[in-house]
């Protein structure tokens, strides 16, 4: 798991200048080719992606995307456009190299609540999550979703986005 010791996105001025990474680099895939030849088609191999939220997280730091989910929510829709924009090929690249389905890791909640509020979650996060999973599920895979927490006032979008699975059923932050 990274574990950052600082983020690229300070301001809306640093979002000017921020680099996205490049999903077709040499070397992405790797891990799953190996994983695929390890296994021979006798087990599922299944590529991952950080969701938006995570993207977003990662991009501005906790605090500062806290702050700009009510004060510059359109800040907020950038990094999780350019998250789906790493995730939306990336997830054609791994498709097309053979995994069986992808895990979308994105937690969205902590030990007792969701990270936002459910009205937020779904004019926020919901839309770019949603167009994650169907590109995936389109091109014939099933998603699962990672996310930790107590994620109850979600589920029911989630569902509804065509997710496969879900993982983990957190018992210690109340789900059950």
């Amino acid at each position: 798991i990274d574990a950052p010791i600082d983020f690229p996105i300070k301001s809306g001025a640093d979002m000017a200048t921020y680099k996205a990474p490049d999903p077709t680099l040499p070397g992405r895939m790797r891990d799953i080719e190996k994983a695929l030849e390890m296994t021979q088609g006798e087990i599922a191999v299944l590529g991952g992606a950080a969701g938006p939220f995570t993207n977003a997280w990662m991009m501005l730091g906790p605090k500062y995307l806290f702050e700009c989910i009510y004060d510059d929510s359109d800040l907020v829709k950038e990094c999780f456009r350019l998250s789906n924009q790493f995730n939306l090929e990336a997830a054609k690249i791994m498709i097309a190299g053979g995994v069986d389905a992808i895990i979308v890791s994105d937690d969205f909640g902590h030990s007792s609540a969701g990270f936002i509020r459910p009205s937020q979650f779904r004019e926020l996060v919901l839309p770019y999550f949603a167009e994650l999973v169907e590109l995936i599920v389109g091109l014939g895979k099933p998603v699962m979703l990672h996310s930790c927490g107590h994620i109850k006032p979600y589920l029911d979008d989630l569902v509804e986005t065509g997710i496969s699975g879900y993982h983990p059923l957190q018992r210690t932050a109340g789900m059950d």
